[in-house]
């Protein structure tokens, strides 16, 4: 293996770290919010279920593979091209962290691999860039905001006798379990994109094809994946998770749980039925705001960053991935 190649499968380590760092406050945010779990309980759950969902959902790895191993120039620029797409993405993802802004791992890494694609050429630009990827990406929250309406509609007049004790500690005790889910889903959606691009490094010495890339993956990279994604839920900052779980919105356990249930569902479709990438922050995100009972339980100002932070990640990604891929060009 030379340095390069070394080099990009590092950065997909710390891209799949710090995606699990960013990403786990939102897993485990609403639950914590609502008072259904110790913040390190609810950190140590979703770390176990984000590692086995990261080694289960092999469907959208072979998905990413299959279209983004139609790459045609030289193994050369492939390797420019995935180490550009994977430093804009954790640049990216870095910065919204400190901004306290959710962000979506498939926009900045599909927005990566758009940016650097510019600069090696883009006849050859894969079709998914702009069809199941992109599409699933801005359609899945805003279907995930209908369903919540409809659900937060409908269990609110079936609890409406309800003593509200018991119903919270019924309500938390579910919450446990649909954020389980939502680990598992988790894992299994982001490590997988994570990993088809550091399968495509792996053979980038070869003509890549989606068979090469699956067959020829070892599984201590797959291992590897999932142990990074893990390790940053485990170590999981609550910066982003404030923003959506307390700033955003106002949430009671009830609100909380169907959130919760409306995210795991779209997500668990996602990854095991469908197989097509989806956005687990905007799928909260938008999962939250379904749950709201009066327009003064919604926020404007953090409603705003997170909308900025929809429309403008993927065009950021590709400007600092393109700014990558130009010296990798010259160094590969």
């Amino acid at each position: 293996m030379d340095l390069a190649t070394l080099c990009v499968l590092l950065l997909g380590i710390s891209f799949a770290f710090f995606n699990g760092f960013h990403d786990a406050g939102i897993t485990v945010g609403n639950i914590v919010a609502t008072h259904g779990l110790n913040p390190r309980v609810a950190l140590a759950m979703a770390t176990g279920f984000n590692f086995v969902g990261a080694l289960l959902g092999q469907g959208i790895a072979t998905v990413i593979a299959t279209e983004v191993a139609n790459f045609h120039h030289s193994s050369t620029q492939l390797l420019a091209v995935l180490g550009g797409g994977l430093a804009g993405a954790l640049l990216v993802n870095v910065a919204t962290y400190f901004m306290a802004v959710p962000i979506a791992s498939t926009h900045v890494l599909m927005g990566g691999l758009v940016g650097a694609w510019l600069v090696v050429g883009w006849d050859d630009r894969p079709s998914i860039m702009f069809d199941e990827t992109i599409a699933s990406i801005f359609i899945m929250p805003i279907a995930a905001l209908f369903a919540s309406i409809v659900l937060t509609r409908i269990a609110l007049r079936v609890v409406a006798s309800y003593p509200p004790k018991p119903l919270f500690k019924r309500c938390r005790q579910m919450n446990s379990v649909m954020v389980a889910g939502l680990s598992l889903a988790h894992g299994s959606q982001d490590a997988q994109k994570v990993g088809a691009v550091m399968g495509l490094v792996w053979v980038s010495g070869v003509h890549p094809g989606a068979e090469v890339v699956m067959d020829d993956r070892p599984w201590v990279l797959i291992v590897l994946t999932a142990a990074a994604l893990a390790s940053g839920t485990w170590f999981s900052g609550w910066r982003v998770a404030r923003t959506v779980s307390v700033s955003m919105v106002r949430l009671d356990p009830v609100t909380s749980v169907i959130s919760n249930a409306t995210s795991a569902i779209f997500l668990g479709l996602a990854a095991f039925v469908f197989r097509i990438p989806a956005s687990m922050s905007f799928v909260v995100v938008a999962s939250n705001l379904g749950t709201a009972r009066r327009r003064q339980d919604i926020r404007v100002r953090p409603l705003l960053k997170v909308l900025a932070a929809w429309i403008l990640g993927i065009p950021a990604a590709s400007c600092v991935a393109a700014l990558f891929t130009l010296p990798l060009l010259m160094l590969t």
